[in-house]
């Protein structure tokens, strides 16, 4: 299998990366952001590439310990709080002087750009604008107006578009082994975003939340059953996120 199979209905956004990827090619260039909507595949590309780019010679097993954060050449930064904080970003510019260590490359991933303030993209700025010659930047956004105006023009950015719903149900069937009209119906539900289809398809008790919030709002009648359903559906949201957050924690 390859180690692109999980990003669905990016063909030419695969082809300029993977493109990019080959030793000298003359379309690599040191700051990447991938941008797209949610659910498109976003940080999956950007892993995907991230190992591509420190693969020598098994790119199974270069995506595995990429995957599982265990790559020593490669940092990924995500975040579920509302902003990335500077320190963060200042220990990143630190690691990105680093040498790599097994490949030709140190990339770091941050899958979150977005969600830096001003004062911390500056930060990431000067390293973008003074690069080391061995490394690698990839952001992740939802667009490029998400980003300063000064980051946008230090980076190769790579548009992804919102997969159709036969491939996000085929990418689902195959990966998770669910049958081909439970995972379209998924992913009908969940306008191809990806990780929710996954999740409606393959977690009973996530597709009843979503279908407690749906019933919710279909029964509003009235501004005084508006006010009692939305401390409902504010129930159903913090656990779902609850859920979410077990599921991703592995202490848990």
């Amino acid at each position: 299998m390859s180690l692109w199979d999980d990003v669905v209905g990016q063909e030419s956004a695969i082809e300029a990366v993977r493109a990019a990827a080959v030793p000298g090619s003359s379309s690599m260039t040191h700051a990447w952001m991938v941008v797209g909507p949610a659910g498109s595949g976003r940080s999956t590309l950007a892993l995907a590439f991230a190992a591509t780019l420190v693969s020598t010679g098994d790119d199974d097993q270069a995506l595995a310990l990429v995957s599982a954060g265990t790559h020593p050449d490669v940092t990924v930064v995500s975040t579920d709080r509302v902003t990335i904080s500077i320190d963060e970003v200042r220990e990143l510019v630190t690691q990105s002087y680093y040498a790599p260590s097994r490949s030709k490359w140190r990339v770091i991933v941050m899958e979150d750009a977005d969600r830096m303030t001003e004062r911390t993209s500056n930060v990431l700025l000067k390293a973008l604008e003074e690069p080391p010659p061995q490394t690698v930047w990839i952001l992740c956004a939802p667009s490029t107006q998400d980003v300063l105006p000064t980051i946008q023009s230090r980076v190769r950015t790579i548009t992804l578009r919102t997969p159709g719903v036969d491939q996000v149900a085929e990418l689902i069937h195959r990966r998770e082994g669910v049958a081909l009209d439970r995972a379209t119906e998924a992913a009908r539900e969940a306008q191809s975003h990806i990780g929710m289809a996954t999740r409606l398809a393959t977690d009973d008790a996530a597709r009843a939340r979503r279908d407690q919030t749906v019933e919710a709002v279909l029964q509003l009648r009235s501004v005084s059953q508006a006010v009692t359903q939305a401390g409902r559906l504010i129930a159903v949201a913090n656990e779902d996120q609850k859920a979410l957050l077990e599921k991703l924690d592995p202490r848990t």
